[in-house]
């Protein structure tokens, strides 16, 4: 997911995704860990109207990389990470498993471990790490877990029940989607991804897989320099 238009970085004319961290833009420690998984058929990147071309460039001497548009022209308009999600699974009748992030997030665990307990476990998988503050977890979407499995999710909570964070990466099992593809019926928060788990762990297992890295979401100036700091030391 790359649609949004980074208000809070004070860009105008450049994704955030598309900014270099470490020689090379945000996006690409997505896709490069991407690449690790053998199974990887396709690699969709959603994003506006507004940076289509920019993207279209970047995936140009990228194998398996598709960039489609959702039709969002400004902040006001956008339609949300998840809007965009649920039409694009309509669109294309998406049925095999998949992987759903967003794709302004600096990390360095791998995508591929996740993806081997995803197979082994049978089970939907949600990516987080632990941020050991309950202060900064309100900012987060945050877990409940016992025994692997999230037993409650909630977004941005005024108290969190932990501090284990979501780094907004999912895998979602291919019989799961059309369950996915009823949060149209209660969508509440056309921005909110963490709606998709806050419902699932309602209704069918869903394992999380705590990673001991970390990750940094790029949603503000301090976070992006952060990720500057974080590419030095590789």
């Amino acid at each position: 997911m790359a649609g949004g238009f980074a208000k809070r970085l004070g860009l105008e004319n450049k994704s955030k995704c598309l900014i270099e961290v470490g020689g090379k833009p945000i996006i690409d420690y997505t896709i490069d860990k991407l690449n690790e998984i053998p199974e990887l058929d396709e690699v969709i990147v959603i994003t506006n109207d507004v940076f289509y071309n920019d993207f279209v460039k970047w995936a140009k001497n990228k194998e398996n990389v598709r960039v489609v548009s959702d039709g969002g022209t400004s902040e006001e308009s956008k339609k949300g990470a998840l809007t965009s999600f649920l039409d694009f699974l309509d669109k294309e009748n998406i049925d095999d498993d998949i992987f759903w992030a967003g794709a302004d997030n600096f990390f360095l665990f791998s995508l591929k471990k996740a993806y081997d307990v995803f197979k082994n476990e049978d089970k939907n998988l949600a990516i987080f790490y632990d941020i050991n503050d309950k202060e900064k977890a309100k900012n987060f979407g945050a877990a409940l877990v016992e025994n692997n499995i999230i037993v409650d999710f909630e977004e941005k909570p005024s108290l969190p029940k932990s501090t284990i964070i979501s780094a907004c990466m999912y895998f979602i099992k291919k019989d799961t989607l059309p369950l996915v593809k009823e949060l149209r019926k209660s969508e509440k928060d056309r921005d909110n991804m963490g709606i998709v788990i806050s419902q699932l762990c309602k209704k069918v297992p869903v394992y999380a897989y705590i990673v001991a890295e970390g990750n940094i979401d790029i949603g503000s100036k301090e976070a992006l320099e952060r990720a500057k700091q974080e590419a030095l030391k590789l």
